[in-house]
């Protein structure tokens, strides 16, 4: 929370396109972002990236420092066109956004 200055992110399922979890291409990302970018200020430590950030015509959210716990969300009709977050468990936190995905919408 402190790290991006936002207390919290809420997404509607309905805005969710796609999610995956690929360490390598956060890594990648991370890597890419810090060579092509130049942000005066407080550094991070190596390999975290932390807030909104506009990025070859896309916003996207960053808060992450392990690169290998981080789940990558593509979003439609959002604030921001993907999500990038680090998360205790990303195997389980992708499961249950799928699962939710999945569920049938009920109609009155």
């Amino acid at each position: 929370q402190l790290r991006s200055w936002t207390r919290n992110l809420t997404i509607p399922l309905e805005h969710v396109e796609s999610v995956e979890y690929d360490p390598q291409t956060v890594k990648q990302e991370l890597d890419a972002f810090w060579t092509e970018t130049y942000i005066p200020g407080t550094p991070l430590p190596a390999g975290s990236l932390a807030g909104s950030y506009s990025e070859h015509g896309q916003r996207i959210f960053w808060d992450v420092h392990h690169p290998e716990r981080a789940v990558m969300i593509s979003l439609a009709h959002n604030k921001y066109d993907k999500v990038i977050v680090e998360v205790s468990n990303p195997e389980e936190t992708i499961q249950k956004i799928t699962s939710a995905l999945r569920r049938p919408v009920a109609v009155r």
